[in-house]
C-alpha cells in the first residue's frame, strides 16, 4: 500500500503521511510497557470499544443513623 501511495502521491505528501504511519508501526514491533508489547495494548483497547459493555447497579443497603446526642451536663 506504502509502494502505491509513492507512485500516486506527490513527494512531499508522501513523506509528510508516510512518517506518522511508520513511526507507528515501528512503535508496534519496539516499544514495550511493563514487559508487554505495545500491540497488546493495542489489542486490548480495540477490544474494550468494540465490546459492549454491561453497567450492573446495586442498591446500596441503608446504614442505621445513630443519634448523636450532646449534654450540657457542664454548663457554668
Amino acid at each position: 500500500m506504502i509502494f502505491f501511495m509513492f507512485l500516486i502521491m506527490n513527494r512531499l505528501v508522501f513523506f509528510i503521511v508516510a512518517f506518522p504511519i511508520g513511526a507507528f508501526f515501528v512503535a508496534l514491533a519496539f516499544v514495550r510497557f511493563n514487559e508487554a508489547p505495545l500491540v497488546n495494548y493495542v489489542l486490548y483497547g480495540i477490544t474494550y470499544l468494540v465490546n459492549p459493555k454491561r453497567y450492573i447497579f446495586k442498591k446500596e443497603e441503608e446504614q442505621d443513623l445513630r443519634e448523636i446526642i450532646i449534654s450540657d451536663d457542664n454548663k457554668p
